[in-house]
């Protein structure tokens, strides 16, 4: 299980203080039943529909698709920033 943040600005850039900022700026959005971050942005990314009604996402607020500078955090509180390619633990 993950819990998806998204940050309120987003400016779709990664920068260090994004990471260093959180959770200021940011918003919880969803909890996504999975243990695969390549899931986690998968499932809450707009792709035939809309991403919140995916079976495997609980919804918290409705938002854009997940992005560059958006956090994961693991059912263990291990937390994960999304890059360019891929996602970071921060």
């Amino acid at each position: 299980m993950f819990q998806v943040f998204h940050k309120i600005d987003s400016d779709f850039g990664f920068d260090d203080a994004d990471a260093q900022s959180f959770p200021e700026g940011f918003e919880k959005v969803a909890e996504v039943d999975t243990n695969s971050l390549e899931d986690v942005y998968h499932f809450t990314n707009h792709i035939d529909t809309a991403w919140w009604e995916n079976p495997r996402v609980t919804l918290v607020k409705e938002s854009r698709s997940t992005s560059v500078g958006d956090v994961a955090i693991k059912d263990n509180g291990v937390r994960f920033i999304c890059r360019r390619l891929g996602w970071e633990k921060f």
